[in-house]
């Protein structure tokens, strides 16, 4: 929820964002789906899509994006191996991603503040005509092409972990994890 909190901030104080979205992840890749990471008109960032060069790269292109003014969904495969001549990560994990880019203005404030306080069962949507909400959660990804694709995640979904052992260390660990 930390990303979808700096989005609400920064749209509040009248920023644009770019939301970058990992649609899909295969093999080794350092992004996994779900991961997103929010860039501001004003510089700032929250959130993470994976890391290392690939991630700096991409922020580059949210930054020139929105100095742009582009009011577009993109999205754009990265392959972390040496083998693709396009689309390199700079990464050399042997994975590749989808990442969506996705641009949100005063007019997605009304949708961020739903995800926000969403206490419903309901799914945050994400597609080549933009954001949505939709009942009831579920969590999917549907891809044709660059123009005819899908992707919906439940909001508020709680982490799920599983610790193996009862002893002293996963008591620490379950009291710690209890958020």
């Amino acid at each position: 929820m930390q990303v979808w909190q700096f989005i609400h901030d920064k749209l509040t104080a009248g920023c644009t964002i770019q939301l970058l979205f990992v649609l899909q992840s295969e093999g080794s890749s350092p992004g996994r789906q779900g991961f997103k990471m929010a860039v501001s008109s004003d510089g700032e960032f929250c959130g993470t899509i994976g890391g290392g060069i690939m991630e700096q790269k991409l922020v580059g292109k949210a930054k020139h994006l929105l100095a742009s003014n582009e009011i577009k969904i993109i999205l754009q495969n990265q392959y972390h191996d040496k083998a693709h001549t396009k689309d390199q990560s700079g990464m050399i994990c042997s994975g590749s991603q989808l990442n969506a880019f996705i641009p949100l203005t005063i007019t997605d404030k009304a949708i961020v503040d739903e995800v926000l306080t969403n206490k419903q069962n309901q799914s945050i949507h994400f597609s080549s005509t933009g954001i949505s909400i939709k009942a009831p959660p579920q969590q999917y990804f549907n891809f044709i092409d660059e123009i005819n694709w899908e992707y919906a995640e439940p909001i508020n979904q709680r982490s799920v972990i599983h610790i193996i052992g009862g002893g002293h260390v996963g008591l620490a660990l379950s009291q710690i994890m209890s958020f």
